[in-house]
């Protein structure tokens, strides 16, 4: 049984990728318990979205921008801090599956690069991976100990990545954890990003625009809250055993066509328009993570239901009506 350790000091927090919707969260969480956080971003400044999430706290961050492929540049930042969160991922599932040769130059290759300096610098990493991609074909609730057979290439390349990690903790010391997501949505999810059906859901109802639905709209996934995720991941970096694995998900399975179900309703509509589009070679017809591994090392487990999170992520992003761009 893995124990959970003392909270370790985490002194100076890197979030490469950190700008974006999982990493906003993450960061305001960590700089609001008084963490020093920094930011690095290809960006030349934060966007408007994760400053609305960062609030009060975006003036104790710290933002870098660059791009973490450059191994002289991503070199000199490692050094200055002490834990790294690495969020920074180039493709979706829809780009990876069209073009997985560029999935896998644009995402291992500066990986790699970033376990060689990180093991050398005896640092803690933590990456933030797949749950939703990394299992396959499965049917009921997943844990860790389930075999991993992606059937798309953002899956197959993140379990590749992982994979190195392991390697490099094998062969370079590498500290490290890896955190497995399942879907996740809230405030502060863009829609039309390639990834984020929640999101875009609702983006389609307000805007009135035919929602689109793959397959039948049968398929299951495991959708967290932002918060809940956020939270597991700040308290898997602080106590969690090193060198494991950990799913972060809610443990339910709901199908596409009840999300929109239960939004429509949300929105105090009867119906709304679908357009029924052919499924998807690389969508697996069901995804539920355990997250029974993570709660017996730190004790972290859920506390939002889907329909306090979804009327949540709803309210806001009525807020953001005038920014949302139509599909076209």
């Amino acid at each position: 049984m893995i124990t959970a350790t003392s909270p370790r000091a985490l002194g100076r927090i890197l979030l490469i990728g950190g700008g974006g919707f999982i990493g906003s969260h993450l960061a305001n969480r960590l700089a609001a318990d008084h963490h020093a956080v920094t930011i690095m971003g290809r960006s030349r400044n934060l966007s408007d979205t994760a400053r609305q999430i960062l609030g009060e706290t975006v003036e104790n961050i710290n933002y870098i921008s660059g791009d973490f492929t450059h191994t002289n540049f991503l070199r000199e930042i490692l050094v200055e801090h002490d834990t790294v969160v690495s969020l920074a991922y180039a493709t979706v599932p829809n780009t990876a599956f069209e073009n997985p040769l560029l999935d896998l130059q644009q995402n291992l290759v500066p990986s790699i690069s970033l376990f060689e300096e990180m093991a050398r610098l005896r640092k803690l990493l933590v990456i933030i991976s797949s749950g939703g991609t990394v299992y396959g074909r499965q049917t009921g609730c997943i844990d860790e100990n389930h075999k991993t057979h992606p059937i798309s290439p953002y899956g197959l390349t993140k379990l590749t990545i992982e994979h190195y990690a392991n390697l490099y903790a094998i062969t370079h010391g590498l500290q490290h954890l890896i955190l497995r997501p399942s879907n996740a949505y809230g405030v502060g999810q863009l829609p039309y990003r390639g990834q984020g059906f929640i999101a875009n859901v609702i983006a389609n109802i307000l805007t009135q625009q035919p929602i689109i639905l793959y397959g039948d709209g049968s398929i299951i996934r495991d959708y967290i809250a932002i918060d809940d995720l956020s939270l597991a991941i700040q308290q898997a970096m602080l106590s969690a055993p090193i060198g494991e694995t950990y799913n972060i998900g809610s443990g339910v399975g709901i199908s596409s066509k009840d999300i929109l179900n239960k939004l429509v309703r949300l929105c105090g509509l009867e119906t709304c328009t679908i357009n029924y589009l052919p499924a998807r070679v690389f969508d697996v017809p069901s995804n539920i993570l355990s997250s029974a591994k993570l709660h017996a090392a730190i004790g972290w487990q859920p506390h939002i239901s889907l329909e306090v999170g979804l009327s949540k992520t709803l309210e806001w992003q009525k807020t953001q009506l005038g920014s949302i761009k139509r599909v076209t």
